[in-house]
């Protein structure tokens, strides 16, 4: 299974052995764009959001929305990165996972090239920092070590300034945490600038019963040192990736884990599906555990197909799907401006009608609901985490709200709990500062009873990780959840 940092730098390494390098100084990162230009984005990006995307305001008054688009940009004018973090900033206020912005593949190739970066990865337990792995110079620093502070910047204040970068659905910041984990480094550096060194303070893993605090400072890492160590010392690329989907029965429960909701074709996921659930009755398994922690999402409609095979109680899955508008007046501002129109010309005219001031979609992926067979009848656990979003947030709302005999363990979801934004996607390029800004255009509002529509899926059963169990390298979710099954087997028998 590959760590959260891990996915993320697999989608950008493939750029590093082809490009050139950039030339060693600092100005391309020092320029400074007027302040009239930033405006000039802000108000493009601003006029995109309110014209296309369908949960602009869902979490937020327009007034209160305008007030943060009109902040005032210094008068010398922001570089690039200061431009950035302004507008994740922005996007982090919309509340939504699917809206994010990135800095263009030039910017990020020259960064990546010539900057050096943070030389660990983080472990976020219960909100405390601490070292997950080592890339210094200090091999003594060990995994465990809780870090207190960063040039002199408590750890608390840092994340408080980075957890903008990390969109979610809603407001919940532990999978927000999860999330930063793997990606402190990147947004360390776009937020606070480049360093040379990094001065920690921290209490060391070995000594926690004196709780003495130490200094150190460390040296800062290329990248391409960064991902070598990643092979050479961690074995990160010499793993075996984690299979999609994977089923088994072990001391007679079963266990399912859908990583993911695409790669894999829908005649091929049904046949999966029918082929584990036909076990489960022929062995005649009374638990099942249906792990999605990995889980982000994928094609619309497998969510339901996994749903079919337990006995829920579900009618329809949405009170709605919208788009704001089916056609764009900045075109001329996006990638693919030819595709974009040809696709809202078929949106248009076959899959939304209009409804009073938006586009309602038409009836789809009604049949996947359908009850197949053979439906599981036993108890049901789904196991939950940070890193659950979109679709896979969509069945773990359902399985809770929905399927008799289901409970959710774990932490709670990055994606929303209620609803999304996300479906069909313009990929908006500001042209002062050469951002790329995704902008998702179908609300997905699910009929769902939630207590609260701003949070993600709240697991029935909570089981946050401990330092002990990070260091033994625990599963503590299956551990937690194996230990709930075992309890409630041996009170059925004392009945």
């Amino acid at each position: 299974m590959l760590p959260s940092y891990a996915k993320y730098l697999l989608g950008i390494v493939c750029w590093f052995c082809a490009t050139q390098l950039f030339a060693q100084d600092d100005e391309y990162l020092d320029y400074r764009i007027p302040p009239h230009r930033v405006e000039a984005d802000l108000e493009l990006l601003y006029s995109v959001l309110s014209e296309s995307h369908p949960g602009f305001d869902l979490y937020l008054k327009a007034n209160q929305i305008d007030s943060l688009f009109s902040q005032k940009i210094p008068s010398d004018g922001l570089t690039y990165c200061e431009t950035y973090t302004h507008i994740a900033d922005l996007i982090d206020h919309i509340h939504d996972g699917h809206t994010n912005v990135h800095l263009n593949e030039e910017l990020s190739d020259y960064i990546l090239a010539t900057q050096r970066f943070f030389p660990f990865t983080l472990k976020f337990i219960n909100g405390v920092a601490y070292i997950d792995h080592n890339f210094s110079e200090h091999e003594y620093m060990a995994r465990g070590c809780e870090v207190l502070t960063i040039n002199g910047m408590h750890v608390d204040c840092i994340v408080d300034e980075l957890l903008p970068f990390i969109t979610c659905d809603g407001a919940p910041r532990a999978a927000k945490l999860e999330q930063l984990e793997g990606q402190f480094w990147w947004y360390y550096a776009l937020r606070f600038g480049f360093k040379s060194t990094f001065r920690l303070e921290y209490l060391d893993v070995m000594e926690v019963a004196e709780s003495e605090k130490k200094n150190l400072v460390v040296t800062a890492i290329r990248y391409s040192d960064r991902f070598d160590l990643l092979q050479e010392v961690y074995g990160f690329g010499h793993q075996t990736p984690a299979s999609k989907m994977d089923f088994d029965i072990k001391d007679g429960i079963g266990v399912l884990t859908i990583n993911q909701f695409h790669g894999i074709s829908k005649i091929n996921y049904s046949m999966f599906l029918n082929r584990c659930f036909s076990i489960l009755e022929e062995k005649g398994v009374a638990s099942l555990i249906i792990d999605i922690r990995e889980n982000g999402g994928g094609r619309e409609g497998f969510e339901n197909m996994l749903l079919s095979y337990l006995p829920h109680t579900l009618n329809d899955k949405y009170d709605l799907v919208e788009m704001r508008s089916t056609e764009s007046s900045y075109y001329k501002f996006m990638q693919g401006a030819t595709k974009n129109r040809f696709s809202d010309f078929l949106y248009k005219t076959f899959e939304f009608s209009e409804s009073d001031d938006s586009w309602v979609r038409r009836d789809r992926f009604q049949k996947t609901l359908e009850h197949q067979s053979p439906q599981f009848r036993g108890d049901v656990y789904v196991l939950i985490g940070g890193e659950v979003f979109s679709g896979g947030s969509d069945f773990a709302s359902m399985a809770k709200s929905y399927v008799p005999r289901c409970t959710l363990i774990g932490t709670e979801t990055l994606g929303g709990a209620s609803a999304n934004s996300s479906g069909y996607f313009y990929r908006l390029i500001l042209p002062n500062s050469g951002l790329i800004v995704e902008v998702p255009r179908v609300l997905f509002q699910l009929n769902v009873p939630v207590a609260e529509s701003n949070r993600g899926v709240v697991p029935d059963i909570e089981a946050s990780q401990n330092l002990n169990d990070f260091l033994a390298g625990k599963d503590h979710v299956m551990s937690l959840t194996l230990d709930i099954i075992d309890e409630r087997q041996q009170m059925a028998k004392n009945k």
